[in-house]
């Protein structure tokens, strides 16, 4: 089951995803992790000052622009939905799936690495990185450096943070690392956007919602068409009141088994577990 990533959520939000074919990308700067994509753009303007420390004016003008860049409104946003390598795993249910009384939905890795094929500039699924970061960031460094062979310093420093929204989330901090997450990432401006979509995956415009007291915006990305094969397995929380029959009725009565010959149980297509985690 290595190509399948799991989604921990509360019942509610099972439910919503079950039944609307659906997962909601929500705007990363309301995450949990409030370095969010700044880990990665800072790394590399680190790195352009490294670059350009032996030129006063240009890194004068490469720090005043970067600046600008970081600040400037472009209308765009982030939005992120997040997975786990893991299943079945505590500190994962503990966080994200109700303290244990939520689902652990385990989805097929290969439909979302679609995502990467739609749109470079909008769309990617891709594993995080915690460590040794060199190599990814040196990258995006060296793709600046060769700008400049055509662009001004200040024009490529306040560029910096647009252009590379897609690549900035893919990078975080090392002590998120037991989480061992893979996530999709949409970049879209607010208001009606057509956000490209592939021909299993389709993504709305963005939307607001409410949690925590903030205004939260956030785009539904819809399996409607792929929902038969894209779910390989569902976990119930150590502390969950949902019965494993609970869920495939609930699955039958969406629509997740249609056409399946042979019939369907617990246990094919999709398998349907209690937790192993003796947690209380």
């Amino acid at each position: 089951m290595n190509e399948v990533v799991y989604h921990y959520c509360s019942v509610d939000t099972f439910f919503n995803i079950i039944k609307n074919s659906s997962i909601w990308l929500s705007d990363i700067a309301k995450s949990n992790d409030y370095q969010e994509c700044i880990r990665c753009r800072e790394f590399v303007n680190k790195g352009m000052e490294e670059y350009l420390r032996d030129d006063v004016e240009a890194l004068k003008a490469w720090s005043v622009w970067y600046e600008e860049g970081v600040h400037i409104d472009f209308s765009m946003k982030t939005f992120c939905v997040c997975f786990s390598e893991s299943k079945d795993k505590l500190s994962q249910w503990r966080g994200y799936a109700q303290d244990g009384k939520g689902i652990a939905i385990g989805f097929d890795k290969a439909i979302f690495e679609e995502l990467n094929q739609i749109s470079e500039f909008h769309t990617a699924f891709g594993k995080v990185i915690y460590d040794n970061l060199q190599e990814y960031v040196q990258g995006i460094i060296a793709d600046n450096i060769k700008k400049l062979e055509y662009k001004g310093v200040g024009h490529v420093a306040l560029e910096l943070s647009q252009n590379y929204r897609m690549q900035f989330p893919f990078v975080k901090n090392p002590g998120f690392k037991e989480e061992k997450e893979w996530r999709a990432v949409v970049c879209s401006p607010i208001g009606h956007y057509n956000i490209p979509s592939s021909k299993n995956i389709l993504f709305s415009k963005v939307k607001y919602r409410t949690a925590n007291n903030k205004l939260i915006p956030y785009i539904e990305m819809n399996f409607e068409r792929v929902k038969k094969s894209i779910i390989k397995e569902i976990f119930i929380g150590p502390k969950s009141e949902v019965e494993i029959e609970d869920i495939v009725n609930l699955l039958s009565f969406y629509g997740y088994y249609d056409g399946i010959e042979g019939g369907y149980n617990s246990q094919q297509p999709i398998a349907i577990k209690k937790s192993s985690t003796t947690y209380r």
